[in-house]
């Protein structure tokens, strides 16, 4: 499947002159998740300049779906990863290309200021931003809500059934299944979950 809604594919950016990379990456355990990004990692910031992730030239060239599909038109392998062994070295995933435009947070341990993060209830979510948060978009296994703000917009999708079946665990009903940051621009209404839709795919 083409890269979808949200899905940026990634190419070596120049660093602007007027920016200075930083030179050591926080520690995992101090990164918390913002409308502007997770840590130092920033939303609409060129991805040399931080120190969480790294440039893996012709990455997807050793996934398997990928290569088998020759790859897709308009597309490049190239892919900025985390620099951490957090989590399988996946604790969140980046797509960008000049600019960071989408982080995707998969570890339950990287949470907001406020403690929201993968796993917390949707009462308790709400609860938490108020009027702040708004619903974007409704469907048959997951809800989205977002939260916007400068540079970006910080986005939570919350697991649900509407499908008559049981797609997800009980223990999972009901509570965020994902986090994500979008760069301003990107429109925050799709939702994931049950699609191969994540930041920095191959597929």
């Amino acid at each position: 499947m083409a890269p979808s809604s949200g899905t940026t594919a990634a190419t070596t950016p120049a660093v602007p002159s007027s920016a200075v990379a930083e030179s050591s990456a926080p520690a995992y355990a101090s990164l918390v998740v913002s409308p502007q990004g997770i840590g130092s990692l920033q939303v609409g910031a060129a991805p040399a300049l931080s120190s969480m992730i790294r440039f893996s030239a012709n990455h997807c060239d050793a996934d398997p779906l990928y290569a088998s599909s020759g790859g897709y038109p308009g597309a490049v392998s190239d892919r900025w990863l985390s620099t951490y062994p957090d989590f399988g070295g996946s604790g969140f995933m980046v797509a960008a290309a000049d600019v960071v435009s989408r982080i995707d947070v998969r570890d339950p341990a990287l949470v907001t200021a406020e403690g929201a993060g993968v796993g917390t209830a949707e009462a308790d979510l709400t609860q938490k931003y108020g009027d702040r948060l708004w619903m974007v978009y409704s469907g048959s296994v997951s809800d989205v809500w977002a939260l916007a703000d400068t540079p970006g917009t910080l986005v939570f999708e919350v697991a649900k059934d509407r499908s008559g079946g049981s797609y997800w665990d009980a223990d999972k009903a009901n509570r965020v299944s994902g986090v994500r940051v979008l760069a301003a621009g990107i429109d925050p209404a799709f939702a994931t979950a049950g699609t191969d839709n994540q930041a920095g795919s191959c597929v």
